[in-house]
């Protein structure tokens, strides 16, 4: 996140938007999130219903999500977490 203060910093204004775009449509690219997901199917923690549930989510985030922040791991937890809070 400092790098990108500092890049804010050097960049001209006008490049802000686009620069922007251009990072959140690479931290949602499929195979990114792929990876992260699969990564989080290896964990003991989750019961057999949360990675049948998980196997069947798609990894496809819209880069205009304001819940997602780069990592899918995490993304994924809240999802599977309010789905349990509602069981």
């Amino acid at each position: 996140m400092e790098l990108v203060k500092t890049l804010k910093r050097v960049v001209p204004r006008r490049l802000h938007a686009p620069l922007g775009a251009g990072r959140r449509w690479l931290r949602t690219i499929p195979g990114r999130v792929e990876r992260q997901k699969q990564r989080l199917l290896s964990d003991p923690a989750l019961s057999a219903n949360e990675r049948e549930l998980l196997r069947k989510v798609s990894s496809r985030i819209y880069q205009g999500d304001g819940m997602y922040h780069g990592d899918g791991s995490h993304y994924f937890k809240v999802g599977l977490s309010a789905i349990r809070l509602h069981q």
